[in-house]
């Protein structure tokens, strides 16, 4: 009796096809009818043929090999593959593992006549898969160009009305808003999520906001009010190509096609910040290593200094400096550079006489106690007058709600009424973010006193200047340093 195993897919991509269910009660059957042993069972559901990523039919592929059976059943040869090359080269590997591929309505043997027609079956399987692409990508670029919905989860910000076309979904709108806030007053990826998650915001899918979920949302123009479909590059071999894009031709836009969240304006920013800042991550593949990169300024002009290597003098002697960056770009500030070596050591001196030296000292935390109380008491003041500001933008929107009520034309309140909804929406963005400051203000000095003993200040000066370095500043040989308490 021939051992034989069945194979079964269901695709989504065409609800009219057969079940799993109807696929192996035929093969059931047909192997009752033809005295076949049926081992095994592989199916592999809502998954397509038009490539080999299926695990069950691997799996397959693979047993094939230990000799337990000689035969593949399959309700049609569409279900094994719909592309001739992938028929081909797995029937040749079934081949030689001694099994071949029989189809329940294709009654194909090994005669001249049956490899012509399963060659015909196959071409017409792949033309099949190949038009219902195109056909499906005419509809969707059909709801593209009037900027509905395709499918799949909205953008975080969004959601999707009735017509199928995008609507600011408020609550998510506040946590967009804060992350371009946020990233242009200088926060990083990792510390924007950690300030989300304080905040009570979670992603579309209810998880804690990571780094790759805050840098892709930086990076999408939808939030700007520009509708963009197609732009992502297609699948290879089943694997997403998430980071690569399609040519510009090939990208749908639609400008207005959806409600704005960000302006225009602050969208540039944000990229130029961007490019800015992966130029300055350079310095982590550079020869040389420059522990106070992003924390030094000019003192004289404000701009930032970089690390650089330059040669001077006759004998060319390498130097390796912090620099300011407008003297090198612009010319426009002629402060001299400062050796990397001279700065670096100044700054872990200075460290460790204002904070190592006196972290014992029950004056020194009283002094830092003070620098955060009063910026947590400037905190608490700003959070008043704000709450006071939402007050009064909320009772003249009251004020407005009544006048419509009592019969007044709405059209006569439209521009007032937008804008007290802006408004209202900044002093929320703001309120946000300060509540945030003013819960921060309250852990900071349990958390200074933690960092006094948890950092090794000899063994590693770059952890020692992240964790208290806000900014150095230098100017002809004098350095000051802010720390992260301070204001």
């Amino acid at each position: 009796m021939m051992k034989v195993v069945s194979y079964s897919r269901y695709s989504s991509d065409n609800q009219r096809e057969e079940s799993i269910e109807a696929q192996q009660r035929a093969i059931l059957k047909y192997c009752e009818d033809k005295g076949y042993e049926l081992v095994d069972h592989y199916i592999d559901m809502a998954l397509s043929a038009t490539n080999d990523n299926r695990p069950e039919f691997q799996r397959m592929i693979l047993d094939s090999k230990k000799k337990r059976f000689q035969g593949v059943v399959v309700h049609k040869l569409d279900r094994f593959a719909r592309n001739r090359y992938d028929s081909a080269i797995y029937g040749h590997r079934l081949q030689e593992n001694g099994v071949k591929v029989i189809s329940v309505l294709e009654n194909l043997d090994d005669s001249p006549e049956s490899i012509i027609l399963r060659s015909v079956i196959e071409g017409y399987n792949e033309y099949y898969s190949i038009n219902l692409a195109r056909e499906t990508m005419k509809g969707l670029k059909e709801n593209a160009y009037t900027a509905r919905h395709n499918g799949g989860i909205p953008p975080y910000g969004y959601d999707v009305g009735p017509d199928k076309k995008y609507v600011i979904n408020e609550k998510e709108a506040e946590a967009v808003r804060l992350i371009f806030k946020l990233y242009l007053e200088g926060h990083g990826y990792g510390e924007i999520g950690s300030i989300l998650t304080k905040l009570g915001y979670k992603t579309k899918t209810g998880k804690d906001f990571g780094k790759n979920s805050c840098y892709d949302i930086l990076g999408n123009e939808k939030y700007t009010g520009v509708y963009v479909y197609n732009k992502r590059a297609s699948t290879k071999k089943g694997v997403k190509q998430n980071r690569n894009h399609k040519p510009e031709e090939e990208i749908i836009r639609v400008d207005g096609g959806m409600p704005a969240i960000i302006s225009k304006k602050d969208f540039e920013k944000i990229r130029v910040k961007r490019e800015q800042n992966k130029r300055s991550a350079g310095r982590f593949k550079a020869q040389e290593k420059y522990l106070l990169s992003g924390l030094v300024v000019c003192g004289k002009c404000g701009g930032a200094m970089n690390g650089t290597r330059n040669y001077s003098g006759r004998s060319k002697t390498l130097r390796v400096v912090y620099e300011c960056s407008r003297r090198k770009r612009d010319k426009t500030c002629d402060a001299k550079s400062v050796r990397r070596d001279d700065l670096e050591n100044a700054v872990f001196e200075k460290i460790k006489d204002d904070i190592y030296s006196r972290k014992n000292e029950d004056n020194f935390l009283l002094h830092v106690q003070s620098k955060v109380d009063s910026s947590y008491q400037e905190k608490i003041n700003q959070h008043r007058v704000m709450g006071e500001n939402l007050k009064e933008v909320e009772d003249q929107l009251e004020k407005i709600v009544n006048a419509i009520t009592s019969g007044m034309d709405p059209m006569l309140f439209v521009e007032r009424s937008n804008k007290l909804q802006k408004e209202k929406e900044a002093i929320l963005l703001d309120l946000n973010l300060l509540e945030y400051g003013i819960i921060e203000s309250k852990m900071k000095v349990e958390e200074i006193k933690k960092k006094l003993s948890s950092v090794d200040v000899e063994a590693d000066r770059e952890e020692l200047f992240r964790t208290w370095i806000k900014k150095v500043s230098v100017q002809d040989g004098e350095v000051w340093v802010t720390y992260n308490y301070e204001e």
